[in-house]
């Protein structure tokens, strides 16, 4: 339950600053200066400072916080706590309509609750990101979207935990990306997998972890992408769409002992290749 209590736990913290009166109070104002003024103006600075500070205490937790609003100004990046390049831009018809951002906010005023994006190449940031999406409400309007942002390699010290997995165990996480599975963090052996490791989709290479990325769980012998036979669990993570993959290349002893041990080592629930 690693991952997916990670990402719950950003997701209680983003929703207490929503349910809370004066935040939301600053939320409103900044909405309304955002419409009226502009973010050139000095009162939107001002206001845009004091809603900074109150989310101090959350910015920690993320590689940034945005503001999208869902009544003044509709869809437009009103706030951005690390000033992005999407700040001021609309994402139902702007140059990020098709991001991941944008898919998130559609959910948040079409379901109006909470969502969890997947972990997809942001533009703005020049990096593979997920977005926490909190929706902020006020007598029953729906004002606003917090959108947390969070950087795979904050999902590092879990990954790197070999617990289980001896000297030659390893993780993987993979995401889809255009026909492709790629690694979406370092790992183990590779600490650049994220930026030369990927397999195309359908390929006998690495099939557990294309599996595993398809939504499908299992466990058994199959090559990795070195072509080395490795014993392996695998299974999908829905949280933030990665197909995780736990492998050990040699292991002592039974064949079924040693896929009992990389399992639990493995998925609580959370790894791959």
């Amino acid at each position: 339950q690693m991952i997916r209590d990670f990402f719950l736990n950003k997701k209680v913290l983003l929703e207490a600053y929503s349910q809370n009166p004066e935040f939301i109070e600053s939320v409103e104002v900044l909405l309304r200066d955002y419409k009226e003024n502009g973010i050139s103006s000095n009162s939107y600075k001002q206001n845009e400072k004091n809603l900074n500070e109150k989310l101090n205490f959350a910015k920690k937790d993320f590689l940034g916080i945005s503001l999208i609003s869902n009544s003044l100004s509709k869809g437009d990046v009103v706030f951005s706590s690390n000033i992005g390049a999407d700040l001021g831009t609309n994402l139902l018809n702007g140059p990020y309509k098709d991001s991941e951002l944008a898919k998130g906010f559609d959910q948040v005023k079409t379901l109006m609750y909470s969502n969890i994006t997947d972990f997809s190449y942001y533009p703005p940031l020049k990096r593979f990101v997920s977005f926490v999406m909190v929706p902020v409400y006020k007598n029953g309007l729906l004002l606003a979207t917090l959108a947390g942002i969070v950087e795979n390699s904050q999902l590092t010290p879990i990954l790197n935990d070999y617990t289980g997995l001896k000297k030659t165990g390893e993780t993987i996480v993979w995401t889809k990306l255009k026909g492709k599975i790629v690694s979406a963090a370092p790992t183990r052996f590779d600490p650049n997998a994220m930026n030369n490791l990927s397999v195309q989709i359908g390929t006998s290479i690495a099939s557990s972890g294309q599996k595993a990325a398809m939504g499908i769980k299992g466990r058994g012998i199959y090559k990795d992408y070195r072509n080395v036979p490795v014993i392996s669990v695998w299974r999908y993570l829905p949280w933030p769409d990665w197909g995780s993959r736990a492998a050990c290349r040699r292991w002592p002893g039974r064949r079924q002992g040693a896929w009992r041990r990389i399992g639990r080592a493995r998925h609580r629930p959370h790894r791959a290749r």
